[in-house]
């Protein structure tokens, strides 16, 4: 039989305030829209610091971000070359 299935954290855990934090920040990013959130990803992914960058995004206008079209992804462009 196999043993069961324990929960392994996938990251180390973060320090109880930040998280409260990033948790209270969570549903304002996520009023953004997928564009915004998507820029947010890429500076973390760049080394931004994880709070600094989701307080300063929390901050954004979600109303006049979602007016202007803002809240959505740009569709990706692709390069296409011809075959030789």
């Amino acid at each position: 039989m196999n043993a069961p299935l324990r929960h392994r954290p996938t990251s180390a855990p973060l320090a109880s305030s930040v998280e409260l934090r990033l948790r209270c920040l969570a549903p304002r990013i996520h009023a953004l829209g997928e564009g915004p959130l998507f820029y947010l990803l890429r500076e973390i992914a760049g080394g931004a610091n994880v709070v600094d960058a989701a307080e300063r995004y929390a901050r954004l206008p979600a109303d006049l971000i979602r007016a202007y079209r803002g809240d959505r992804l740009p569709p990706a462009l692709a390069v296409v070359r011809r075959p030789s």
